[in-house]
């Protein structure tokens, strides 16, 4: 009898041990039933299923993440709309892609960059082409362009070239947007003029708030047939005295490069204007950027080396002159970069061809070609343009 009770006591002392075993591995693998993870993520709903607003940097709480990031839809999916404050929000601007670079060089007739319209916080960004090739015309955005997440944003044809929102609002709706950065094409239809167009812009019809315009520049004229000259007879002629070309526009990666590049520390940056003025000024590249802009094809000669064709964009130098007010007694413009220097007389710096480049072909000026501010002279050898101009000192 007391074997027989000994016995029962060692089989439920094991019994017991293995329950307590058993429960410990449940407790501490805690398996999940089959399908319960999977039927968790998929009824975990979306910021715009639940309508809860989720903002930007939250941090979801515990075990939701995987499940927030394979669902959460993007600001254009949801309807979201983020704001820019200009311009602290946009990004530092990186040079855009030269024609040439991203096989827009053929057929490129005329090119611009967005730019913010008016005080709208919404904005975009980037270079423009109108190409002309293959029996149709196209716009093409360039691989720097970038708009502030948006939805519903239309790319618009307008044919003033400083068009109020209304303009913009009845303007001709050439496509939806296609993407929010990147390159991207359109193609205009056959029955549209958009060489009549001046104007294009990027517009959010829900909110009626324009994210950008680019004003396109008159089309670039035919080189006339005659005179012709080569590169080599050029090096040898008086830039004042030469007229039409018919030379291709220089690529900026095979624009001549002299000098040896200056750095520009940009946000400390300051063109100083001063001299025989009555208004002396300190600019910063901000404010330089503000000023309209002129846009030209100006043809560089170095006296027996090289020519260089390019497009140049920036700043007249009279409209510069015109706020610094010269003197009565000002004969001349001393421009200066560091040690270097060169002189106009007041008259020639304050000819419709002699700007203040900031970009060109269409690019941010290079370092090498003179960022952030190139002297431009029409008709004056290129010697005398001074690259990384930092002051403008008006003479008696």
């Amino acid at each position: 009898m007391k074997k027989l009770a000994l016995l029962i006591a060692v089989v439920l002392a094991l019994l017991a041990s293995g329950y307590w075993l058993s429960s410990t591995i449940l407790e501490r693998d805690a398996i999940p039933t089959p399908g319960s993870f999977e039927a968790t993520v998929a009824a975990s709903p979306t910021p715009a299923e639940s309508g809860a607003t989720v903002e930007s940097g939250a941090i979801p709480p515990p075990g939701s993440f995987e499940a927030t990031a394979t669902a959460s839809p993007t600001p254009t999916e949801s309807g979201a709309m983020a704001r820019a404050t200009r311009p602290a929000d946009r990004p530092e601007e990186t040079p855009s892609p030269a024609p040439a670079e991203s096989g827009a060089m053929e057929g490129v007739v005329r090119f611009s960059r967005f730019e913010f319209y008016g005080d709208d916080q919404q904005g975009a960004w980037g270079t423009v082409w109108h190409v002309n090739g293959d029996g149709k015309a196209v716009l093409r955005f360039a691989e720097d362009f970038h708009a502030v997440n948006g939805s519903a944003l239309e790319v618009i044809l307008i044919e003033s070239a400083e068009p109020a929102r209304q303009e913009i609002a009845e303007g001709y709706k050439l496509a939806d947007l296609k993407a929010l950065e990147g390159t991207q094409e359109y193609q205009i239809p056959s029955d549209i003029e958009l060489d009549s167009y001046r104007t294009v812009a990027i517009y959010g019809r829900d909110l009626d708030a324009v994210w950008a315009t680019a004003e396109l520049p008159e089309i670039f004229p035919e080189p006339a047939p005659t005179p012709m000259y080569t590169k080599e007879e050029l090096i040898h002629m008086d830039p004042a005295e030469v007229g039409e070309t018919g030379l291709p526009i220089t690529p900026v990666e095979k624009i001549n490069r002299t000098g040896q590049p200056r750095e520009i520390n940009i946000e400390k940056y300051r063109l100083v204007v001063d001299g025989a003025v009555e208004n002396p000024l300190s600019l910063s590249y901000e404010d330089i950027l503000a000023y309209p802009e002129k846009t030209d094809v100006v043809l560089l000669i170095c006296p027996g080396f090289f020519v260089d064709n390019a497009q140049w964009s920036g700043v007249p130098v009279s409209l510069i002159l015109e706020e610094a007010k010269p003197k009565p007694g000002a004969e001349e413009v001393r421009f200066h970069a560091g040690g270097y220097r060169s002189v106009l007389t007041l008259e020639e710096a304050q000819r419709q061809g002699t700007y203040l480049a900031h970009h060109v072909n269409g690019q941010v000026l290079p370092a090498e070609h003179g960022f952030p501010l190139r002297l431009v002279a029409e008709g004056v050898y290129g010697s005398r343009w001074v690259k990384w101009l930092d002051r403008i000192e008006v003479l008696e």
